[in-house]
């Protein structure tokens, strides 16, 4: 109990390093192409993980480095979809309609592994979905390239969250994260070669911390900590609290001057938090009667 407890609170945090992540990638923006501002966080990251955990990488089993480098190609797509969607939607409203995919995650866990979902985790799903879609939208409002992409997110996002459900049960976490973040860096760099002219190392200073925000806190310390909590809590929850990156993604956009202030997001915002606590309630009960 007290290590699922832990875990929760470790997911809320990595939720809310996510959220931060949206107004810190849309400020980076301005100082470097999409591509190539996404494959040297990763590529930063990937060096600094495979030099330390060396030796916990040789101790994966073979037959495991196929899943893991697919959850790696799964982050890519995560990670290239978040940042071309920024081109074209605001850092808030991108974090909302990717927090969508609270409600995907039931369903795809449901079909894959033919298990019903639990009826309070299901409504907790679509009231989050729903606060989500409310915080996202206002009448009259056209649906653009970016919001489309950010769709695209939210699946990524969904399937990500699967993938690592089930991968952080049969294998090391930190070598899992290691794998992922290695096999995303090769994809996305060679696109970066392929597709972008190669950036000028000129950051501004508050460039340079951002980056290193993204490659320490937001991409080696997340996807540790992901991995490490979703060994002890199921993935509808670990969803549901994940979620909570879009309204963190709003708060700090609008603390940093990217977004206005809007009552219908704060409406938007009691609807989540309302999903929220009815799966921290469903899950305590079930974590009693296990």
């Amino acid at each position: 109990m007290r290590k699922s407890i832990l875990a929760d609170g470790t997911i809320l945090l990595v939720a809310f390093l996510w959220g931060a992540g949206y107004p810190v990638s849309d400020f980076l923006l301005q100082e470097m192409g999409p591509l190539w501002l996404t494959a040297i966080r990763l590529g930063i990251a990937a060096l600094f993980m495979t030099v330390l955990f060396r030796e916990r990488i040789a101790r994966v089993e073979r037959h495991l480095l196929l899943p893991a480098a697919g959850a790696g190609i799964v982050i890519a797509a995560l990670f290239l979809l978040q940042i071309l969607g920024l081109l074209y939607t605001t850092p808030g409203r991108q974090a909302f309609i990717a927090g969508t995919n609270v409600v995907m995650v039931p369903l795809l866990y449901s079909a894959l592994y033919r298990k019903r979902p639990a009826a309070a985790g299901l409504l907790a799903a679509l009231l989050c979905s729903a606060g989500l879609m409310v915080m996202a939208f206002t009448p009259g409002m056209s649906f653009n390239r970016g919001d489309a992409l950010s769709c695209l997110l939210a699946l990524s996002i969904a399937l990500d969250i699967l993938v690592i459900g089930h991968l952080c049960r049969v294998m090391d976490p930190m070598a899992l994260a290691v794998f992922q973040v290695d096999f995303a860096a090769l994809a996305v760099g060679s696109a970066a070669l392929l597709f972008e002219p190669f950036p000028k190392v000129s950051l501004s200073l508050p460039g340079w911390a951002g980056l290193l925000y993204l490659v320490f806190g937001l991409t080696l310390f997340a996807f540790w900590a992901q991995n490490t909590a979703q060994r002890f809590s199921g993935e509808t929850h670990a969803a549901i609290l994940l979620s909570l990156e879009g309204p963190f993604g709003y708060i700090l956009s609008v603390a940093a001057g990217r977004e206005p202030l809007s009552g219908q997001v704060l409406f938007g915002g009691m609807v989540i938090l309302a999903g929220v606590f009815l799966s921290v309630w469903s899950e305590s009960i079930r974590r009693k009667k296990k």
